[in-house]
């Protein structure tokens, strides 16, 4: 990401409500199809409630989409962690997800070319919106 950029993550549903008026150059967008599913826990990617950190679950990842609390900010990312100790204590800490170039699970395209998309290849992966690829 370049100086001055931001990154949004939506839902589908809340990046299609966007009227492109409301769409602005240097924020990148991505878009999180709803029930795609984390591989380590098997839970959605975005959760209105954080499952229970425990060892089962160190390195999942998970979207926060519920209110914003004292502990959690609504879209947000978070992985569950141990600290390693002897007993271990496991928790969720905020992690920065970046796009870094196109793979089998995500691509980096333009508006123009993510307006084009149908609606089933939107749902195959997650689709960061660049001003420029």
């Amino acid at each position: 990401m370049q100086d001055g950029e931001q990154t949004v993550y939506l839902t589908q549903e809340q990046y299609d409500a966007l009227p492109s008026s409301k769409l602005t150059d240097g924020i990148n967008y991505v878009i999180y199809a709803l029930g795609d599913v984390n591989p380590v826990d098997g839970e959605s990617v975005q959760v209105d409630v954080l499952p229970t950190a425990n060892e089962d679950i160190v390195g999942a990842i998970h979207q926060y989409v519920g209110a914003t609390t004292a502990n959690y900010t609504n879209g947000y990312f978070y992985k569950c962690v141990s600290d390693g100790q002897d007993p271990a204590t496991y928790s969720w800490v905020r992690i920065d997800v970046q796009p870094s170039g196109s793979g089998d699970d995500h691509e980096v395209i333009t508006q123009a070319a993510y307006n084009q998309l149908t609606p089933a290849q939107k749902a195959e992966k997650v689709y960061f919106i660049k001003e420029s690829v």
